[in-house]
Protein backbone atom coordinates (compact mmCIF):
# COMPACT_ATOMS: atom_id res chain seq x y z
CA UNK A 1 0.00 0.00 0.00
CA UNK A 2 0.85 3.44 -1.13
CA UNK A 3 1.91 5.98 1.76
CA UNK A 4 0.05 9.65 1.23
CA UNK A 5 0.71 12.43 3.22
CA UNK A 6 -2.35 13.88 5.31
CA UNK A 7 -2.48 16.84 7.60
CA UNK A 8 0.32 17.90 9.97
CA UNK A 9 -0.60 17.43 13.56
CA UNK A 10 -0.27 21.38 14.78
CA UNK A 11 0.98 22.50 17.79
CA UNK A 12 0.94 25.64 19.20
CA UNK A 13 4.43 27.37 20.34
CA UNK A 14 5.65 30.54 22.37
CA UNK A 15 7.89 31.63 24.92
CA UNK A 16 10.76 32.08 22.48
CA UNK A 17 13.96 33.15 23.39
CA UNK A 18 16.35 35.08 21.80
CA UNK A 19 19.37 33.35 20.56
CA UNK A 20 21.14 36.02 18.74
CA UNK A 21 20.46 38.31 15.93
CA UNK A 22 16.83 37.45 14.20
CA UNK A 23 17.32 33.99 15.19
CA UNK A 24 14.68 32.58 18.56
CA UNK A 25 14.71 29.75 20.07
CA UNK A 26 12.43 27.15 21.81
CA UNK A 27 13.22 24.16 23.28
CA UNK A 28 10.38 21.40 23.14
CA UNK A 29 11.36 17.94 24.64
CA UNK A 30 8.03 16.66 23.21
CA UNK A 31 9.27 17.19 20.28
CA UNK A 32 12.60 15.26 19.76
CA UNK A 33 13.63 13.69 16.47
CA UNK A 34 15.37 16.55 15.55
CA UNK A 35 18.69 17.10 13.27
CA UNK A 36 21.92 16.03 15.25
CA UNK A 37 25.24 16.14 14.05
CA UNK A 38 25.54 12.54 12.50
CA UNK A 39 21.95 12.83 10.65
CA UNK A 40 21.97 16.27 9.97
CA UNK A 41 18.69 15.97 7.85
CA UNK A 42 16.87 13.84 10.24
CA UNK A 43 13.90 16.65 11.43
CA UNK A 44 10.70 16.33 9.31
CA UNK A 45 9.32 18.77 11.47
CA UNK A 46 7.15 22.06 9.41
CA UNK A 47 7.20 25.50 11.15
CA UNK A 48 4.33 27.76 10.60
CA UNK A 49 3.73 31.29 10.87
CA UNK A 50 0.13 32.67 10.98
CA UNK A 51 -1.11 29.43 8.89
CA UNK A 52 2.39 29.62 6.13
CA UNK A 53 5.03 27.26 5.92
CA UNK A 54 8.30 28.90 6.83
CA UNK A 55 11.67 27.72 5.52
CA UNK A 56 14.01 26.28 4.07
CA UNK A 57 14.41 23.83 6.94
CA UNK A 58 17.84 22.41 7.96
CA UNK A 59 19.52 25.99 7.79
CA UNK A 60 22.60 26.90 9.03
CA UNK A 61 22.21 28.76 12.01
CA UNK A 62 24.84 31.54 11.46
CA UNK A 63 22.48 32.02 8.58
CA UNK A 64 18.72 32.47 10.52
CA UNK A 65 20.67 34.77 13.11
CA UNK A 66 22.33 36.90 9.71
CA UNK A 67 19.71 36.15 6.71
CA UNK A 68 16.52 35.07 8.65
CA UNK A 69 13.64 35.50 6.31
CA UNK A 70 12.08 32.27 8.02
CA UNK A 71 14.67 30.21 7.83
CA UNK A 72 14.47 27.23 10.73
CA UNK A 73 16.32 24.66 11.89
CA UNK A 74 15.01 21.63 14.34
CA UNK A 75 18.21 20.87 16.35
CA UNK A 76 17.90 17.98 18.87
CA UNK A 77 14.92 19.15 21.04
CA UNK A 78 15.03 22.77 20.20
CA UNK A 79 13.94 24.68 16.82
CA UNK A 80 15.81 27.43 15.99
CA UNK A 81 14.16 30.12 13.47
CA UNK A 82 13.63 33.63 12.36
CA UNK A 83 10.19 35.11 11.64
CA UNK A 84 9.30 35.78 7.82
CA UNK A 85 10.27 39.59 8.01
CA UNK A 86 12.66 39.11 10.77
CA UNK A 87 10.68 40.89 13.45
CA UNK A 88 10.33 39.54 16.73
CA UNK A 89 8.09 36.73 17.09
CA UNK A 90 7.34 37.44 20.64
CA UNK A 91 5.94 41.25 20.03
CA UNK A 92 4.62 40.98 15.99
CA UNK A 93 1.43 39.43 17.03
CA UNK A 94 1.62 35.89 15.25
CA UNK A 95 0.67 32.83 15.93
CA UNK A 96 3.78 29.91 15.18
CA UNK A 97 2.66 26.10 14.85
CA UNK A 98 5.31 23.32 14.45
CA UNK A 99 3.34 20.47 12.42
CA UNK A 100 4.35 16.93 12.34
CA UNK A 101 3.65 15.54 9.11
CA UNK A 102 1.43 12.48 9.19
CA UNK A 103 1.55 9.53 6.71
CA UNK A 104 -1.61 7.46 5.91
CA UNK A 105 -2.12 4.76 3.54
CA UNK A 106 -4.62 5.33 0.57
CA UNK A 107 -7.26 2.45 0.43
CA UNK A 108 -7.34 0.25 -2.39
CA UNK A 109 -4.19 1.85 -3.58
CA UNK A 110 -1.63 -0.76 -4.95
CA UNK A 111 2.22 -0.90 -4.15
CA UNK A 112 3.82 0.48 -6.74
CA UNK A 113 6.96 -1.48 -8.02
CA UNK A 114 10.38 -0.21 -6.80
CA UNK A 115 11.82 1.32 -9.95
CA UNK A 116 8.42 1.84 -11.95
CA UNK A 117 8.32 5.43 -12.68
CA UNK A 118 4.36 6.82 -12.92
CA UNK A 119 5.30 10.45 -12.79
CA UNK A 120 5.65 11.45 -16.51
CA UNK A 121 8.33 13.83 -15.67
CA UNK A 122 10.26 10.97 -14.35
CA UNK A 123 9.47 8.90 -17.24
CA UNK A 124 11.77 10.82 -18.76
CA UNK A 125 14.49 9.66 -17.53
CA UNK A 126 13.42 6.12 -19.74
CA UNK A 127 13.85 7.99 -22.89
CA UNK A 128 17.42 9.08 -22.65
CA UNK A 129 18.99 7.64 -25.93
CA UNK A 130 22.07 5.53 -24.81
CA UNK A 131 24.16 2.71 -26.33
CA UNK A 132 22.39 -0.08 -27.62
CA UNK A 133 24.70 -2.49 -25.82
CA UNK A 134 23.34 -1.07 -21.87
CA UNK A 135 22.17 -4.06 -20.50
CA UNK A 136 22.64 -5.62 -16.63
CA UNK A 137 23.53 -8.75 -18.41
CA UNK A 138 26.51 -7.67 -20.64
CA UNK A 139 30.23 -8.12 -20.04
CA UNK A 140 30.59 -4.13 -19.04
CA UNK A 141 27.31 -3.61 -16.92
CA UNK A 142 28.96 -6.30 -14.20
CA UNK A 143 32.25 -5.36 -14.53
CA UNK A 144 30.66 -1.62 -13.54
CA UNK A 145 28.63 -2.87 -10.61
CA UNK A 146 31.73 -4.55 -9.41
CA UNK A 147 33.48 -1.35 -9.73
CA UNK A 148 31.13 0.75 -7.90
CA UNK A 149 30.99 -1.82 -5.40
CA UNK A 150 34.66 -0.98 -4.35
CA UNK A 151 33.72 2.41 -3.98
CA UNK A 152 34.18 4.02 -0.20
CA UNK A 153 31.55 6.35 -1.10
CA UNK A 154 29.26 6.67 -4.43
CA UNK A 155 27.51 10.37 -4.44
CA UNK A 156 25.16 12.00 -6.83
CA UNK A 157 25.04 15.87 -7.03
CA UNK A 158 21.65 16.95 -8.41
CA UNK A 159 21.91 20.35 -9.56
CA UNK A 160 20.09 22.51 -12.89
CA UNK A 161 22.12 24.75 -14.83
CA UNK A 162 24.11 27.32 -13.52
CA UNK A 163 23.37 26.63 -9.60
CA UNK A 164 26.94 26.93 -9.05
CA UNK A 165 27.68 23.26 -9.25
CA UNK A 166 31.16 24.07 -10.89
CA UNK A 167 31.86 26.09 -7.16
CA UNK A 168 30.39 23.32 -5.34
CA UNK A 169 32.60 20.56 -7.16
CA UNK A 170 35.36 22.88 -6.25
CA UNK A 171 34.64 22.77 -2.35
CA UNK A 172 34.37 18.93 -2.37
CA UNK A 173 38.01 18.85 -3.40
CA UNK A 174 39.14 19.92 0.20
CA UNK A 175 36.55 16.98 1.45
CA UNK A 176 39.25 14.85 -1.10
CA UNK A 177 36.64 14.36 -3.41
CA UNK A 178 36.52 14.83 -7.00
CA UNK A 179 33.52 14.81 -9.20
CA UNK A 180 32.69 14.01 -12.79
CA UNK A 181 29.83 15.12 -14.98
CA UNK A 182 27.24 13.34 -17.34
CA UNK A 183 27.64 10.01 -17.75
CA UNK A 184 25.56 9.57 -21.17
CA UNK A 185 27.38 8.90 -24.59
CA UNK A 186 28.31 12.21 -26.74
CA UNK A 187 28.60 14.45 -23.32
CA UNK A 188 31.60 16.27 -22.42
CA UNK A 189 33.18 15.87 -18.83
CA UNK A 190 34.50 17.78 -16.20
CA UNK A 191 38.14 16.40 -16.57
CA UNK A 192 38.25 15.79 -19.84
CA UNK A 193 37.83 11.81 -20.39
CA UNK A 194 35.66 11.66 -23.31
CA UNK A 195 33.58 8.69 -23.87
CA UNK A 196 36.30 5.95 -25.66
CA UNK A 197 35.12 5.13 -29.14
CA UNK A 198 32.94 1.84 -29.54
CA UNK A 199 32.52 2.06 -25.96
CA UNK A 200 29.11 2.34 -23.67
CA UNK A 201 28.48 3.89 -20.55
CA UNK A 202 29.31 1.16 -18.11
CA UNK A 203 32.53 1.03 -19.32
CA UNK A 204 33.28 4.66 -19.16
CA UNK A 205 31.77 4.55 -15.42
CA UNK A 206 33.83 1.80 -14.62
CA UNK A 207 36.65 3.51 -16.16
CA UNK A 208 36.09 6.99 -13.77
CA UNK A 209 35.79 4.61 -10.48
CA UNK A 210 39.21 3.49 -11.30
CA UNK A 211 40.97 7.07 -11.22
CA UNK A 212 38.67 7.72 -8.05
CA UNK A 213 40.74 9.62 -5.46
CA UNK A 214 39.95 7.71 -1.92
CA UNK A 215 37.63 5.59 -4.06
CA UNK A 216 34.56 7.95 -4.16
CA UNK A 217 33.06 8.41 -7.26
CA UNK A 218 31.01 11.47 -7.33
CA UNK A 219 28.63 12.81 -10.27
CA UNK A 220 26.62 15.66 -10.74
CA UNK A 221 23.93 15.44 -13.12
CA UNK A 222 20.61 16.06 -14.07
CA UNK A 223 17.90 13.17 -13.64
CA UNK A 224 17.56 12.04 -16.53
CA UNK A 225 21.22 11.42 -17.01
CA UNK A 226 20.78 8.74 -14.49
CA UNK A 227 19.44 6.48 -16.55
CA UNK A 228 22.41 4.93 -17.12
CA UNK A 229 22.20 3.41 -13.76
CA UNK A 230 19.33 2.13 -13.89
CA UNK A 231 19.95 0.40 -17.25
CA UNK A 232 23.19 -1.83 -15.80
CA UNK A 233 20.93 -2.44 -12.69
CA UNK A 234 22.64 -0.15 -9.92
CA UNK A 235 19.51 1.41 -9.63
CA UNK A 236 17.52 1.24 -7.72
CA UNK A 237 18.49 -1.76 -6.36
CA UNK A 238 21.07 -0.49 -4.38
CA UNK A 239 19.96 3.03 -4.11
CA UNK A 240 19.84 3.30 -0.16
CA UNK A 241 23.63 2.53 -0.34
CA UNK A 242 23.90 6.10 -2.56
CA UNK A 243 24.19 9.24 -1.23
CA UNK A 244 21.92 12.32 -3.05
CA UNK A 245 22.99 16.10 -2.63
CA UNK A 246 20.79 18.59 -3.62
CA UNK A 247 22.30 22.14 -4.98
CA UNK A 248 19.99 25.04 -5.12
CA UNK A 249 19.94 28.82 -5.85
CA UNK A 250 17.51 30.61 -4.04
CA UNK A 251 17.52 33.52 -6.49
CA UNK A 252 16.18 31.92 -9.09
CA UNK A 253 15.92 34.79 -11.27
CA UNK A 254 19.47 35.56 -10.58
CA UNK A 255 20.39 32.07 -12.08
CA UNK A 256 17.97 32.71 -15.10
CA UNK A 257 20.15 35.19 -15.82
CA UNK A 258 23.22 33.04 -15.75
CA UNK A 259 21.72 30.51 -17.76
CA UNK A 260 20.63 32.68 -20.11
CA UNK A 261 24.35 34.15 -20.76
CA UNK A 262 25.91 31.26 -20.89
CA UNK A 263 23.96 30.16 -23.53
CA UNK A 264 24.14 33.39 -25.39
CA UNK A 265 27.65 33.54 -25.18
CA UNK A 266 28.97 30.31 -24.68
CA UNK A 267 31.22 30.87 -21.96
CA UNK A 268 30.01 28.39 -19.14
CA UNK A 269 32.88 28.88 -16.78
CA UNK A 270 35.43 31.86 -15.82
CA UNK A 271 38.18 30.70 -16.93
CA UNK A 272 36.62 30.02 -20.87
CA UNK A 273 36.46 32.63 -23.22
CA UNK A 274 33.34 34.03 -25.17
CA UNK A 275 32.64 32.32 -28.39
CA UNK A 276 29.81 34.86 -29.21
CA UNK A 277 28.81 38.14 -28.46
CA UNK A 278 25.66 38.95 -26.61
CA UNK A 279 23.14 40.45 -28.35
CA UNK A 280 21.08 43.10 -27.27
CA UNK A 281 18.08 42.53 -28.93
CA UNK A 282 18.07 38.64 -27.49
CA UNK A 283 17.40 40.12 -24.39
CA UNK A 284 14.28 40.11 -23.55
CA UNK A 285 11.30 39.56 -20.47
CA UNK A 286 10.75 36.44 -22.51
CA UNK A 287 13.92 35.06 -22.83
CA UNK A 288 14.69 35.34 -19.13
CA UNK A 289 11.21 34.28 -18.23
CA UNK A 290 11.66 30.94 -20.37
CA UNK A 291 14.88 30.22 -18.03
CA UNK A 292 12.87 30.46 -15.10
CA UNK A 293 10.74 28.33 -16.22
CA UNK A 294 13.16 25.80 -17.01
CA UNK A 295 14.80 25.90 -13.59
CA UNK A 296 11.47 25.59 -11.99
CA UNK A 297 10.85 22.09 -14.25
CA UNK A 298 14.35 21.16 -13.73
CA UNK A 299 13.56 21.54 -9.82
CA UNK A 300 10.54 19.83 -9.91
CA UNK A 301 11.53 16.53 -11.71
CA UNK A 302 14.43 16.49 -9.09
CA UNK A 303 11.81 16.55 -6.17
CA UNK A 304 9.73 14.24 -7.72
CA UNK A 305 12.52 11.74 -8.64
CA UNK A 306 13.87 11.85 -4.65
CA UNK A 307 10.25 11.35 -3.63
CA UNK A 308 9.25 8.52 -6.01
CA UNK A 309 12.52 6.71 -4.66
CA UNK A 310 12.04 8.21 -1.12
CA UNK A 311 15.79 9.31 -1.19
CA UNK A 312 16.70 11.80 1.57
CA UNK A 313 19.29 14.02 0.09
CA UNK A 314 21.15 16.64 1.50
CA UNK A 315 20.20 20.16 0.26
CA UNK A 316 22.82 22.82 0.28
CA UNK A 317 21.36 26.61 -1.37
CA UNK A 318 24.31 28.26 -3.28
CA UNK A 319 23.99 31.38 -1.48
CA UNK A 320 24.67 30.01 2.02
CA UNK A 321 27.98 28.25 0.27
CA UNK A 322 29.26 31.24 -0.87
CA UNK A 323 28.72 33.08 2.73
CA UNK A 324 29.49 30.24 4.94
CA UNK A 325 32.13 28.31 2.95
CA UNK A 326 33.77 26.01 5.67
CA UNK A 327 30.18 25.57 8.15
CA UNK A 328 27.90 24.70 4.60
CA UNK A 329 31.24 21.64 3.99
CA UNK A 330 31.13 20.35 7.70
CA UNK A 331 26.94 19.51 6.86
CA UNK A 332 28.37 18.35 3.78
CA UNK A 333 31.38 16.11 5.74
CA UNK A 334 28.69 15.12 8.42
CA UNK A 335 26.49 13.80 5.68
CA UNK A 336 29.01 11.83 3.72
CA UNK A 337 30.02 10.83 6.87
CA UNK A 338 33.62 11.44 6.09
CA UNK A 339 34.23 13.09 9.14
CA UNK A 340 37.04 10.53 10.57
CA UNK A 341 38.26 9.50 7.13
CA UNK A 342 41.70 11.53 6.87
CA UNK A 343 41.69 12.17 3.37
CA UNK A 344 43.16 14.70 2.38
CA UNK A 345 42.02 17.73 0.01
CA UNK A 346 43.13 17.33 -3.34
CA UNK A 347 45.05 19.88 -5.39
CA UNK A 348 43.21 22.22 -7.22
CA UNK A 349 44.85 21.80 -10.42
CA UNK A 350 45.78 23.85 -13.74
CA UNK A 351 42.26 25.54 -13.76
CA UNK A 352 41.71 29.01 -11.84
CA UNK A 353 39.51 27.97 -8.98
CA UNK A 354 35.53 29.43 -9.63
CA UNK A 355 34.86 32.43 -7.97
CA UNK A 356 31.15 33.24 -7.01
CA UNK A 357 28.82 34.34 -9.90
CA UNK A 358 27.53 37.60 -9.71
CA UNK A 359 28.97 40.44 -12.77
CA UNK A 360 27.52 43.71 -12.86
CA UNK A 361 25.17 42.43 -15.90
CA UNK A 362 23.94 39.79 -14.61
CA UNK A 363 22.28 42.42 -11.54
CA UNK A 364 21.34 44.74 -14.21
CA UNK A 365 19.44 42.29 -16.10
CA UNK A 366 17.93 40.61 -13.08
CA UNK A 367 16.75 44.06 -11.69
CA UNK A 368 15.36 44.96 -15.15
CA UNK A 369 13.36 41.69 -15.02
CA UNK A 370 12.18 41.75 -11.84
CA UNK A 371 10.67 45.86 -12.61
CA UNK A 372 8.71 44.37 -15.81
CA UNK A 373 7.44 41.59 -14.04
CA UNK A 374 6.38 44.22 -10.68
CA UNK A 375 4.51 46.02 -14.25
CA UNK A 376 2.70 42.94 -15.51
CA UNK A 377 1.52 41.98 -11.62
CA UNK A 378 0.50 45.16 -11.32
CA UNK A 379 -1.46 46.12 -14.27
CA UNK A 380 -3.00 42.14 -14.53
CA UNK A 381 -1.25 41.34 -17.52
CA UNK A 382 -0.02 38.09 -16.50
CA UNK A 383 -0.08 36.30 -13.07
CA UNK A 384 3.32 34.83 -11.29
CA UNK A 385 1.51 31.01 -11.80
CA UNK A 386 0.53 32.38 -15.69
CA UNK A 387 4.48 33.64 -16.02
CA UNK A 388 5.91 30.17 -16.17
CA UNK A 389 3.72 28.42 -18.27
CA UNK A 390 3.59 31.14 -20.76
CA UNK A 391 7.47 32.13 -20.76
CA UNK A 392 7.75 31.05 -24.05
CA UNK A 393 5.02 32.58 -25.91
CA UNK A 394 6.46 35.92 -27.18
CA UNK A 395 3.60 38.32 -26.38
CA UNK A 396 3.81 36.99 -22.97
Amino acid sequence: MALTPQKPILIELSNFRHDRGHCFAIQRVDLDGGDTQTDPMRSSLLLYEDGTPLGPPHSIHDAIAELGKGQYSHWSDTIYFSASDNSDPRHNGRRYHAGLPVLARKEGQREQKSGQAADPTIDKIFSLPMSASLRQDTGSALACRHALRSMYRRIVLLAPSRSGSEYFSHQLRSLGIDSEEFLTVGSSVSRGRAMPEGADEATFIAKVCDHAPNRIFCTKELVHRLMPLFAIGEFPQHLSEWHFIHLIRRNVVRQAVSLFLAEQTGRWRNDMAATAVLDPKEVTFTAIAKRVNEIFLARQRIDRFLGLFEIKALTIYYEELVAYPAQTMRRVQTFLQLSNSGFSPLPSGTKPAPTAQGADVNAALETSFRAELGRRLEYGQIGFEALLSTAANPDS
